[in-house]
């Protein structure tokens, strides 16, 4: 957190904070933090990611945190990431880090529309040189670990798109 900043963790969609240790919506106050988006052309949207309160004037940041027992704040998904098909909840971040961890594969994994399920996960994979990847294992181990709706419907090699990386911000964010 940069000084004189001050954070909370709240329920999803509400101002009221969660305990120490639950996940909730990070939501930031300070200086350092915008009060309204600038659309150009001297437009201006407050939004609902805005709010101001006796206590400042805050940001919903649609991070995913938990405040551990020590104050220490740990960022743990995005909110408007999440994928939910069928009606379930899906992390792409739970996704991502199996992905990594057991096959040392970088993923990026998203939401794409679907008639019947309303989402469905999609993962776009980069590889390390020559490193071969098995989708039936990665498929099996996800089933095991996570369940089968977290399957992504395609894995895609970011290579397809003619890239070597995922495109970044400046700040390095895919």
């Amino acid at each position: 957190i940069f000084d004189g900043a001050k954070l909370r963790v709240c329920k999803p969609d509400s101002l009221e904070l969660v305990e120490r240790g639950v996940p909730g919506e990070y939501h930031v106050d300070g200086d350092g933090v915008i009060k309204e988006y600038w659309l150009g052309k001297g437009k201006i949207m407050k939004g609902d990611a805005f709010y101001t309160d006796e206590h400042g004037h805050w940001i919903r940041t649609g991070d995913q945190a938990v405040m551990h027992e020590s104050g220490e704040i740990e960022i743990v998904g995005r909110y408007k990431d999440m994928i939910i098909r069928g009606g379930e909840d899906i992390s792409p971040l739970a996704i991502e880090s199996l992905l990594l961890s057991r096959f040392s594969l970088a993923a990026e994994v998203i939401g794409v529309p679907d008639k019947i399920a309303g989402e469905i996960p999609l993962a776009i994979v980069k590889r390390k040189p020559g490193q071969e990847v098995d989708a039936f294992k990665v498929r099996e181990l996800l089933v095991k670990e996570l369940g089968a709706a977290c399957i992504p419907e395609e894995i895609i090699d970011v290579e397809i798109f003619g890239i070597e990386d995922y495109p970044r911000t400046s700040g390095g964010k895919v």
